[in-house]
């Protein structure tokens, strides 16, 4: 059985690669049909290759090519293995029948459900004129605009109600909550 709780996939890297290999093996295939269709290469190609194999190899310039290709490849071998963040927050065992016999229950909430829950417990406190949140499985960032202009006791309100949504949704792994308050006058 599949964890709920699942990690993203790295798509983006991937298309990366894929773009710019499409762009190198296009531009190669063009540069192949000019050289058979004319009998020589483009003049840009040409005159880049003869300073390139002009360039000695233990130059500076060859090295920090060296450099820069090796971190670029290190970059995306890494992105293209390392797993993304989860994107869920499991919940504790839910309660079952006594005749339950199955597999045991696996409840999880996505992040976008953990922002939602602390806006609406940011949203329900007085001086609150707008809420943004944000989350991960280990942190909510709550985002409060108020006309108050001194907002730090705002602050500790909305983080007391933020705690205690989360905990009444008896999450395994509490986030840490960040609120912050920005002051705006209404007109």
């Amino acid at each position: 059985m599949k964890s709920l709780r699942r990690r993203p996939s790295r798509a983006i890297p991937s298309v990366v690669v894929l773009v710019l290999v499409l762009i190198v093996g296009v531009g190669l295939l063009w540069a192949g049909i000019q050289k058979l269709s004319t009998g020589q290469w483009w003049p840009q190609l040409s005159s880049a290759a003869d300073s390139a194999s002009s360039a000695s190899w233990n130059s500076p310039w060859g090295w920090g090519a060296a450099a820069v290709a090796v971190v670029l490849g290190l970059v995306l071998l890494l992105c293209a293995v390392l797993p993304g963040g989860f994107n869920a927050a499991r919940l504790n065992r839910q309660q079952v029948d006594a005749d339950y016999s199955g597999a045991p229950i696996e409840a999880v909430i996505g992040n976008r459900g953990l922002a939602t829950l602390a806006s609406s417990a940011a949203a329900q406190i007085d001086g609150v004129s707008g809420v943004k949140s944000s989350a991960t499985a280990k942190t909510v960032i709550v985002r409060v605009t108020t006309p108050l202009h001194e907002s730090s006791e705002l602050v500790g309100e909305v983080k007391a109600a933020v705690e205690e949504r989360l905990a009444s949704a008896d999450l395994t792994r509490f986030p840490k909550v960040r609120v912050s308050a920005q002051s705006k006058d209404v007109s």
